[in-house]
């Protein structure tokens, strides 16, 4: 849409003088034809159109690319249209996104690196981690106890010192005796609950000790298999973006069912569309709904299957001797071949009945 009169002081006015364009003006001296401009019976009329200026598409809005390039009682209007954006909730959240966008960029640049760094300590030091681990859960666990025993013996102090001044009243001296009695009992109950946590997680470490070796041995295992396996990396970004593809096809065909209704131009807010819901479009929505559950749920269990299939195919094709990394030992396409064509309908099912849930 391209607006052909930013001057007028309503907001609704300022997009009632738009024309519909086929693409937005590059340049001052774009020429407005029948084959690229479309006009409202009763609005501006595209022959007509004397005010131009360059423009870029934000969101099917030919915008100026700078306001200079406006005229002053226009550069008014379109400062208004831009601030009542910005003041909305939409636009709040896209401005916020824009100005976050560098950051995001680089977190998820950042976020590959420690991805790598992290396998790759796993693999050489995960033994070492998991119990260090352990103990600083332990650790964490008796040093809360011990903080809330300190904390409460400090409010109790500080309780009698302050019976004991007589620069305060008696109603002060019971009104601090009760927030502190209040404050005294959470305490207590705190070093009593992180204590029993602290003994009985200390119970577990002495009575199942070999299980939890075991399963720091798994842990390391794991470890080394990713390590070993990187192009089982793939697996998981790839079906991710055919999600992604999955979910953008599905919200297109959503709009086109929805645009089923009788629907209505909203007479207060700009561009705003009022939907009267059919009773047999909910259907077909609701059913499009658990549809797109089923399908990503579907994909989502195709990508684990397969890492399943390569991480087991690592653990029983090595031989003694080979290194932790063989970069040969998982059989990663092996997986997406039974994946895909050996137990596709059993992968079907089991997320038919997670869509379901």
């Amino acid at each position: 849409m391209f607006i052909t009169n930013w001057a007028v002081t309503d907001l609704l006015d300022i997009f009632k003088s738009g024309v519909c364009v086929k693409g937005c003006p590059k340049t001052k001296t774009h020429k407005f034809t029948k084959e690229n401009c479309r006009a409202s019976k009763k609005g501006v009329k595209c022959a007509g159109i004397s005010n131009k200026y360059e423009t870029i598409n934000v969101g099917d809005y030919c915008l100026p690319t700078t306001v200079k390039d406006l005229k002053p009682k226009e550069q008014v209007g379109y400062k208004a249209v831009k601030a009542n954006f910005l003041n909305s909730k939409a636009g709040s959240i896209v401005m916020d996104m824009y100005l976050s966008s560098r950051a995001i960029y680089i977190s998820m640049a950042m976020s590959i690196i420690y991805s790598v760094v992290f396998i790759y300590l796993m693999s050489w030091f995960a033994e070492i981690i998991a119990w260090c681990c352990i103990v600083l859960v332990q650790i964490g666990l008796i040093g809360m106890s011990a903080a809330c025993f300190m904390a409460r013996k400090l409010s109790i102090e500080e309780v009698a010192k302050t019976q004991k001044d007589k620069a305060q009243s008696a109603e002060a001296k019971a009104k601090v005796a009760k927030e502190q009695k209040d404050y005294q009992l959470y305490l207590l109950i705190g070093c009593i609950v992180f204590g029993v946590l602290a003994l009985l997680f200390l119970c577990c470490i002495v009575c199942a000790r070999k299980s939890l070796g075991m399963a720091v041995d798994v842990i390391d295992a794991s470890a080394d298999f990713v390590a070993g396996t990187k192009r089982v990396i793939l697996v998981p970004n790839f079906h991710f973006v055919l999600q992604i593809i999955i979910f953008l096809v599905w919200l297109g065909s959503l709009v086109c069912v929805v645009s089923l209704n009788k629907i209505e131009a909203d007479t207060m807010i700009p561009q705003g569309r009022t939907i009267t819901w059919k009773k047999s479009v909910k259907y077909m929505a609701l059913f499009m709904f658990f549809g797109v559950l089923w399908l990503l749920a579907l994909v989502d269990y195709l990508s684990r299957f397969i890492v399943i299939m390569s991480a087991s195919t690592y653990y029983f094709n090595h031989k003694r001797g080979d290194t932790e990394e063989n970069t040969n030992a998982a059989e990663v396409m092996y997986g997406v071949k039974c994946a895909y064509f050996h137990h596709f309908g059993s992968i079907c099912i089991g997320s038919f009945i997670i869509a379901v849930i």
